[in-house]
């Protein structure tokens, strides 16, 4: 009987120490999970770039110039803590008149560049608190990229009118890898704009739609999640729309043409 124990006993042990040995290799042969690809861009930069990093608000004002590479170290960046809040412009930018208060436009700006570093585009964050406000309004800009980081409107009760990220008369425009979220009433906002980019980015919660453009041409979506829009009203949800393209030429959407002045998902 114990010749018996001992052997069984032994048996065991084996078989923990295989199964010892065996588990490391299994899991080290898991295959690991995988991201979904980026889409692809075309970069807008042009020729070389001063880069300044920034952590407030006005560092961020202070550094609007052509040729000029931003880069987001701070958390949160609300534009109404400027020290020249509604006051203070300069040949880069002005602060514009809204119903409700005032909004930031960059104007006549090339080869610029506002971007965070990393992987988490929730870490920094650019916020506007009027309500009829773009966040970030450009305006007679050539060759800007906004990249890796959140914009919106701060998280108050109220109905917005403004965009997050608006263009007006502006061209060669990348905005990748950013997350863009209401209660602006569209993600992206540009009128009489072209050659304008818009990829891998998490457009969100916008109580009017995704994307709204008008007199633009050569503009591309992809890679982009639009989800969330729409907002209640009057007992009931009034939906969003992704896409709203009027008077807009030479569309494409995850690689495919589109009809122009398009309008749908």
């Amino acid at each position: 009987m114990k010749q018996a124990f001992r052997i069984l006993l032994s048996i065991a042990l084996l078989l923990s120490l295989a199964a010892s040995c065996y588990l490391p290799i299994a899991l080290a042969q898991a295959p690991e999970e995988t991201k979904p690809a980026m889409a692809e861009v075309t970069p807008v930069a042009t020729g070389n770039q001063i880069q300044v990093h920034v952590s407030t608000v006005d560092e961020l004002l202070a550094a609007l110039a052509p040729d000029t590479e931003i880069i987001l170290d701070g958390e949160f960046y609300d534009l109404s803590t400027a020290a020249g809040y509604g006051e203070t412009s300069t040949e880069y930018y002005y602060w514009e008149e809204v119903f409700d208060g005032v909004q930031l436009t960059i104007r006549d700006l090339s080869n610029l560049t506002i971007r965070a570093e990393g992987d988490d585009i929730t870490a920094h964050t650019v916020s506007a608190r009027p309500r009829y406000a773009h966040v970030l309004n450009f305006e007679n800009c050539v060759a800007i990229t906004i990249e890796g980081f959140t914009a919106g409107h701060t998280f108050e009760p109220g109905s917005c009118a403004g965009g997050v990220l608006g263009f007006r008369g502006s061209q060669d425009i990348l905005i990748n890898r950013c997350g863009l979220y209401g209660c602006g009433v569209v993600g992206v906002w540009a009128e009489q704009s072209k050659d304008i980019q818009v990829a891998n980015c998490d457009i969100y919660e916008c109580s009017w739609g995704g994307i709204y453009m008008v007199g633009c041409r050569d503009v591309s979506f992809n890679g982009n999640t639009i989800r969330d829009l729409g907002q209640e009203y009057d007992g009931g949800r009034l939906d969003g729309t992704p896409f709203m393209l009027h008077n807009t030429t030479n569309i494409i959407i995850e690689g495919e043409k589109m009809r122009d002045n398009y309008i749908g998902n």
